[in-house]
């Protein structure tokens, strides 16, 4: 897919695998957001590279996925502006639970929520890309893990991942205190969320041929995200994650050539899995599509104050688009 002059927005890019996919789309071209919590960092991470890309177009702009409020405001600064690809790459593993200012916990939201947000308020922007367009020219692209495999579908559907404190009981004290255990369940449980969102996403938006929608899983990949594991266990990996850890260019290849790729692979077909630059199985939970709806509704629900009008109003027989 050619991508010279195309517009492309990638979250969490001022390091790891964002940085790496930042890269990758501006060499081709591409004209890139680099949508970040630290506008800061981000605009740092563009003049660093500039200095390696002299003709690369990017510009940074603040989004904090752990806050509908800032995802409702990029969306607004982006009006009118056609996105070819939506890079759905940030992501948190907190060690311990913290609520947002939406009364959400942080890895939840930043993993699952924000992305779907963003994704349905950056619709317009999609099919404005998409028009007159070849078949899935226009891509969102969600950055998934297999540790969703790991997600536990009961704390979902019996509603304590909804109550703010992910799958850990509000009574039960230690879920303040960090816990490996713990910190990998919850960011299990978000990816299969997010996951799962993107595939009833997929659905719901099929007959809109222009916008395809996938989720990667990058491989173990050596990036930030691993800061938020306790400092032992940091440490005791440490003179091994070099040498079993993926580095982050590595990390980017599958979620590029999902974006931007001619191959029939993706072409053929929406709302597929990739691993290593090919087809891969999920879980099994995540690609039940009862699962889907149920988890979907109840996204939909946390989500319903910062819907568009149309796409918060829903009914038991339609679609919610």
């Amino acid at each position: 897919m050619a991508l010279v002059g195309r517009t492309c927005v990638v979250t969490g890019a001022n390091s790891g695998i964002g940085k790496a996919l930042v890269q990758r789309l501006v060499q081709q071209g591409a004209n890139v957001v680099l949508a970040c919590r630290d506008v800061k960092r981000a605009e740092e991470t563009v003049d660093a590279l500039k200095k390696e890309e002299k003709d690369g177009q990017m510009v940074a702009k603040e989004l904090d996925l752990a806050s509908f409020r800032s995802v409702r405001e990029f969306a607004e600064g982006m009006s009118g502006e056609p996105i070819h690809v939506l890079l759905h790459n940030a992501g948190v593993m907190m060690p311990h639970a913290v609520l947002t200012e939406d009364e959400v916990e942080t890895t939840l939201q930043v993993n699952a929520l924000s992305p779907l947000l963003l994704s349905i308020l950056l619709r317009p922007n999609l099919e404005m890309a998409a028009k007159g367009g070849e078949k899935r020219n226009t891509r969102i692209v969600y950055v998934g893990s297999s540790l969703e495999k790991n997600g536990d579908i009961q704390s979902l559907l019996d509603g304590t991942m909804f109550k703010g404190v992910a799958s850990f009981a509000p009574e039960d004290n230690s879920w303040w205190r960090p816990n490996v255990k713990k910190t990998m369940a919850t960011y299990a449980n978000a990816k299969l969320v997010g996951t799962m969102c993107s595939y009833r996403l997929a659905r719901e938006w099929d007959h809109l041929e222009g916008i395809g929608v996938y989720v990667v899983s990058p491989g173990v990949v050596n990036t930030s995200l691993n800061r938020f594991l306790p400092v032992w266990l940091r440490t005791l990996i440490a003179p091994l994650q070099y040498l079993i850890l993926r580095s982050p260019n590595q990390g980017a290849e599958t979620p590029f050539w999902a974006a931007t790729c001619d191959d029939p692979l993706v072409l053929q077909g929406n709302g597929q899995y990739f691993k290593d630059l090919k087809p891969h199985r999920s879980s099994e939970t995540s690609r039940s599509t009862e699962l889907q709806d149920e988890v979907w509704k109840r996204c939909m629900s946390a989500l319903k104050a910062d819907l568009p009008q149309t796409s918060a109003q829903t009914k038991e027989t339609d679609t919610i688009f």
